[in-house]
């Protein structure tokens, strides 16, 4: 049976229906069964349709809160980053009219796909602009995971924008970071580390052999139950893998 067989359970609180749907594709995602979480998504893309004589200003911020969220998110997730730059200048607005009534982590979420969607584009200009705004807004609580992340993924952009001058000091400015945080996870140490080893250009280790090893180093954490969260934000093994095998991230993604 599929949601939308009991209509008549959601009639009175249509935010239920909505996060219910949010709730699946989201469960799609993690179980990698793509062609589900997108069925499920063009029932949350339609439901508005269905709530015109219902709307009101609660229900149109909990409609772009979880259904732009969502969709943002799987457009990132499944490599699908040309559907999610389409939808952009939708949730820029959405930022602006709604932004008193989001909560912080929800930003961070918005900030945080975008980011990832330009990345996935190569614009890792404006992906960079993106994980800042995460990162220099004082608002969010950084004990969060999703800002440590944003960390690690700065540091990416900032190599693949070939930053060589910044990355020393965004270097230490995310391990001061990382330091205040109660809990380490092995994932932090593994790409710090690597980004150390890419600053020092020793000799002995070509960049190749450098993304060999965090490609083999990730592959392994990725079956750590302890560490798995970290690549519900972004898949840092595919790009490691990207690396290697000379293939571009969004066809890594997509192998």
């Amino acid at each position: 049976k599929a949601i939308n067989d009991y209509p008549h359970l959601f009639e009175e609180e249509p935010g239920i229906f909505l996060s219910v749907l949010s709730n699946t594709i989201y469960v799609g995602m993690r179980l990698g069964k793509w062609k589900d979480a997108f069925a499920y998504l063009e029932q949350l893309r339609a439901y508005p349709a269905t709530l015109q004589d219902r709307l009101n200003e609660d229900l149109e911020i909990r409609l772009f809160a979880l259904g732009k969220s969502t969709e943002l998110t799987l457009y990132a997730q499944s490599g699908e980053f040309e559907k999610g730059l389409e939808i952009i200048p939708e949730i820029r607005l959405g930022l602006g009219a709604f932004n008193d009534h989001l909560s912080n982590v929800r930003k961070a979420h918005f900030y945080f796909n975008i980011a990832v969607i330009y990345f996935g584009l190569e614009q890792y200009h404006e992906a960079l602009k993106w994980v800042n705004k995460l990162l220099n807004n004082v608002d969010i609580d950084k004990t969060k995971d999703i800002h440590c992340i944003a960390q690690i993924l700065n540091l990416v952009i900032h190599l693949e924008l070939g930053n060589k001058e910044l990355l020393p000091y965004t270097m230490r400015s995310t391990q001061r970071f990382l330091q205040t945080r109660n809990k380490v996870f092995e994932f932090e140490t593994i790409m710090l580390d690597f980004v150390n080893e890419m600053l020092k250009k020793r000799t002995s280790k070509t960049n190749d052999s450098l993304y060999a090893d965090l490609e083999k180093q990730l592959e392994a954490l990725k079956g750590n139950p302890f560490e798995q969260f970290v690549f519900e934000y972004f898949d840092f093994l595919s790009w490691a893998r990207s690396k290697v095998s000379g293939k571009k991230f969004r066809e890594q993604l997509a192998a």
